[in-house]
This record gives structure tokens, sequence and C-alpha cells, in this order.
């Protein structure tokens, strides 16, 4: 299970709790950046061995000061027929989940596991695409591949853009959103916010993000 705090269904079970309760057999639980439970700070690494407790998996962490720490190792994966993924994403270039997503996808595509994405809505909608791509010479963890800054697709869709365009070869199943317009806001869809990570408590922090996160590269304070 690749997961953290906002992998719940409509009636806020956890994905861990729906997998145990299922009987599956998990062998691992990834975390990305801020933990499998979204308790870690801006920037800071998540490190040391923890058990997920629900299903008894060992977690392990895909963010911290190295660049080798946020990928999972092929022996991670070797021998596992499926790895499911629910993140929650924010719809912003910055936000690194969707990287996180597909190093594990790329991964896969090396040890024969198939890639199952939850998809989700894209909260900022799935119309409206604002900022440029990102440059070459500025490709980083907040930008591992060329992407608008606000870039109006669904996980599943960064994931599935990403393995065509580098050609991986990545076997990805996705689980679709339906009822979904893509004009829609998360706002407008019914569903409640479930923060994703810990500076991310609202919807509206989220509809802000986009503009907001560009600061962080000045010396300016976004005033977090």
């Amino acid at each position: 299970l690749l997961c953290h705090a906002a992998s719940v269904n409509q009636r806020y079970v956890h994905l861990t709790q729906i997998a145990a309760e299922a009987h599956l057999d998990v062998r691992r639980c990834f975390g990305p950046e801020h933990g499998i439970w979204a308790e870690a700070q801006d920037m800071e690494a998540v490190e040391g061995e923890q058990i997920e407790p629900t299903t008894g998996a060992p977690v392990v962490s895909l963010y911290g000061h190295k660049l080798s720490q946020l990928t999972p190792k092929v022996e991670h994966l070797e021998g596992i027929d499926t790895l499911i993924v629910d993140l929650q994403d924010i719809g912003s270039r910055y936000y690194t989940y969707i990287y996180t997503a597909c190093l594990c996808a790329k991964v896969c595509a090396q040890t024969g596991t198939r890639v199952l994405i939850l998809d989700r809505p894209n909260p900022l909608g799935g119309v409206e695409v604002e900022g440029r791509y990102t440059g070459e010479d500025y490709l980083s963890f907040v930008g591992m591949w060329p992407l608008p800054t606000r870039h109006g697709l669904t996980l599943a869709e960064v994931v599935s853009l990403i393995n065509e365009r580098e050609g991986w070869g990545a076997q990805i199943d996705v689980v679709k959103v339906i009822g979904w317009q893509r004009e829609q806001l998360l706002s407008e869809t019914g569903q409640r916010w479930v923060l994703p990570s810990p500076n991310m408590p609202s919807f509206e922090a989220m509809m802000v993000y986009p503009g907001m996160c560009l600061i962080e590269g000045t010396e300016m304070s976004e005033a977090r």
C-alpha cells in the first residue's frame, strides 16, 4: 500500500483497515512526504523502522534527505503482485505525492508489479491549467517532470502520462472516479476535506497554494 492520512473512503475508514478487513496479504506500506499519517512537517525526513498497526506490515518511508530515499528499492517490490496507490493530490505540480507515485510506478515496471491506483478528483478541478511548464534546468522533487503549475489532472492521469512519456512500461490499472465532472471543485462534490499534509488543513488553503507556493522560492515569507 502507498497511502497517507487522507487515504479514507466515504465513511472515513482508512485504507489499511479496509485492506485488513478484506484479508489482503499486505506485505509492506509505503509512506510519502509527511509520513503515512501526515505527522511530519515540511522537509522533515521520516526515517527509522515502523510497523503499521492495523495490517502489521512494515512501513517504508519514501521521503528523506537523499534522492535515493525518494524511491522504493527493487527488493521492496520484488515478489509483490500489486501496489495499491491511494493518495490525495491537490492539483499543483509542487505537491510531491504525484512524484512519489510516479517513482513507485517506475520501480514496479522493473519488478513486474501491477500498479492499482484508487483515483480521486482533482480538488482544483480538471479543466483549468495554469502556469509554465517546469524548466529542464529546474527539475527537483517539487517538479520532477515538466508539468504546468496547475496541471488539471487526477493523480492517476499524471502517473499514466509520465509512464507513457518516459516509456517505463508499467502496468497501471485505475479505479476511476465516478460522478465527478471535471469543472467541479472539491467543494462542489459533497466530499469533506481530509488533510493530506500538516499545512494543508482546509479546502481554502489548497485553493491559494498554487500561487502562494511560488513565494517559497524567494526570500519572502508566505506567513505559514
